[in-house]
């Protein structure tokens, strides 16, 4: 009879269903609490769950908002649009005729500074005010954070806790918008957080406090504590006493509402509150404090932030001529110009003097500059001036008029007014071309009809003196600025070889008629226009061309042109 060998038994079956994996947390938690008595059992089972909930969730939430703030460049912490900084030949920052610095161009309001050039009392006023704990304390205040959740949970806003890193990602990367509301408030405060703690993790505390101190915004187009310290108190941020360094962190939260120049009193009591705040964080003492208030405060007038300078409008043209637009807007370069701040000021002292000169004669019938009320355009007596280097072209000087912020229009170069008799000695160069020679004579006499070809036969230009001559030196027709002789000096020159003379002289000859009366200068040049031409006789013949631009750097110092 054969043996019946025993079944072989089936190995069990792994059945993974993903259910058990995901309740695997929970059953631990089950398993852990099944002693504990029923009134503590279920409390506890419910609260671990709960937690354990929220910190995948955290998790998950973390991971996330990590990924995002990858994205983002900590370079752009570093790198900030400053302003665009005019130089004279000099080396100093460009003035306007009062003595205010005016020399910056397009980009934010903004001159970098270093965390040494800032007084040791402002740092501790900014942190006294924004982030007491911040040198103790990594990216994220946890004490001020749960008092953010408290009152978002109880008033419905989302405002305060952030810390000093956590509002420079803030400004460096622009994450607050208007009228975000609660939830997307709440995602910018995960996402600056987040954002924060890399900028923990790659910069030191005081490069920290330098970005941010050259980003804080202070109202109007003022960006950083350099530029605020020279508009509401006329100085370097170096040179910040106490009182006024407590004023400036004092009107951070609110710059428009607490401005000195139209809320004194209100600045005054943020200056005074951050002094108390500043010997709560053991930064001053009550003495120093009490001292410091008792300071006359003095803040410059609101006329310092006005901007006006034919000299920086010039500029600006020859700066588009030479730069793509977009390196422009960019900001951010340092220009060397040729413009020397002595005879600037002396070119505009000058013109004004002698323009006022003008307007005291007896009869005067227009306009004078003090007349005007201040309201519409000017009528008043304007005039022009540039002052040109014939060794290299370069402009020393320019004045477009007799104020920029009274009259914008750069009369230097956009006025075209006739020339006159400033156009001789191009005549005389084409005559002495042609074999004309300085000893040779010509006649002085009256013009007849018709003796000039192509000329009105009403046309009869007279001398200044009233005298005529036979015959005079060519010399002396020049020198004396003699109109008849001058014209038939030009005859012979022929129009054709003046015109060219102009032309190579820098002039727009389509501008010119030819005609005779061209010859005294009846067509327009701008004075820039003039003075470039007039380069040509210290030079051999050779024009230079008007230049206001010496060099173009970036803030690295290296040269872009």
């Amino acid at each position: 009879m054969p043996v019946r060998k025993p079944p072989k038994k089936k190995a069990p079956k792994f059945n993974f269903r993903a259910r058990d994996f995901f309740l695997a947390p929970f059953r631990i938690i089950f398993y852990l609490t099944s002693r504990f008595s029923f009134w503590l059992k279920w409390p506890s089972r419910i609260g671990l769950s709960m937690a354990f909930i929220g910190g995948v969730f955290g998790s998950c939430i973390s991971l996330v908002y990590y990924t995002i703030a990858s994205t983002y460049d900590l370079e752009d912490v570093v790198q900030m649009p400053a302003r665009t900084e005019i130089k004279d030949r000099e080396g100093n920052i460009l003035k306007n005729s009062a003595g205010q610095e005016i020399g910056f161009l397009h980009g934010k309001n903004r001159r970098i500074i270093t965390y040494a050039d800032v007084p040791s009392h402002f740092v501790d006023a900014l942190i006294a005010q924004e982030d007491k704990r911040f040198r103790s304390h990594g990216a994220v205040d946890f004490r001020s954070m749960a008092r953010v959740a408290w009152r978002a949970l109880t008033r419905g806003k989302l405002e305060g806790g952030g810390t000093l890193s956590m509002q420079l990602a803030r400004n460096s990367f622009a994450l607050k918008k208007k009228n975000e509301g609660l939830v997307r408030g709440i995602h910018r405060k995960i996402l600056e957080t987040f954002i924060a703690i890399r900028i923990e993790s790659d910069f030191e505390k005081n490069e920290i406090l330098e970005h941010y101190m050259n980003r804080i915004f202070w109202g109007g187009s003022l960006r950083g504590v350099e530029v605020a310290a020279h508009a509401y108190f006329n100085k370097s941020a170096k040179e910040l006493t106490l009182e006024q360094s407590a004023l400036l962190v004092g009107i951070i939260r609110a710059p428009n509402k607490f401005s000195p120049f139209r809320h004194l009193e209100r600045a005054k009591l943020q200056r005074d509150w951050v002094l108390e705040k500043m010997v709560e964080n053991n930064a001053i003492t009550q003495d120093e404090a009490d001292l410091a208030r008792q300071q006359p405060l003095k803040v410059s007038s609101p006329n310092n932030l006005r901007e006006g300078s034919y000299a920086l409008d010039a500029i600006r043209r020859d700066l588009k001529r030479i730069l793509e637009k977009e390196n422009i807007l960019d900001g951010g370069l340092i220009i060397e110009t040729t413009i020397d701040p002595n005879i600037q000021e002396l070119a505009e002292r000058s013109m004004e003097k002698r323009l006022n000169q003008v307007e005291q004669r007896r009869g005067f019938p227009h306009q004078k500059r003090s007349q005007w009320n201040g309201q519409g355009t000017p009528n008043y007596l304007q005039g022009a001036t540039v002052v040109i280097d014939n060794e290299t072209g370069g402009v020393l000087a320019i004045v477009g008029g007799r104020n920029a912020n009274e009259s914008q229009f750069n009369r230097a170069l956009q006025s075209e007014r006739q020339i006159g008799s400033l156009f001789k000695p191009f005549m005389f160069l084409a005559a002495f071309d042609r074999g004309v020679k300085p000893y040779d004579t010509i006649s002085d006499a009256p013009i007849r009809p018709g003796e000039l070809r192509g000329a009105n036969p009403s046309w009869n230009p007279a001398n200044s003196d009233g005298k005529y001559y036979l015959e005079i030196p060519v010399r002396k027709s020049l020198v004396e600025s003699r109109n008849t002789s001058a014209i038939r000096v030009a005859a012979k020159a022929g129009m054709e070889n003046i015109v060219e003379v102009a032309r190579s002289s820098g002039f727009n000859i389509s501008k010119i008629p030819l005609v005779p009366s061209s010859f005294l200068g009846s067509w327009g040049a701008s004075a820039e226009a003039v003075a470039s031409a007039y380069t040509i006789f210290p030079n051999g013949g050779t024009r230079f061309r008007p230049f206001y631009i010496q060099t173009i750097k970036d803030r690295s110092g290296e040269g872009l042109w």
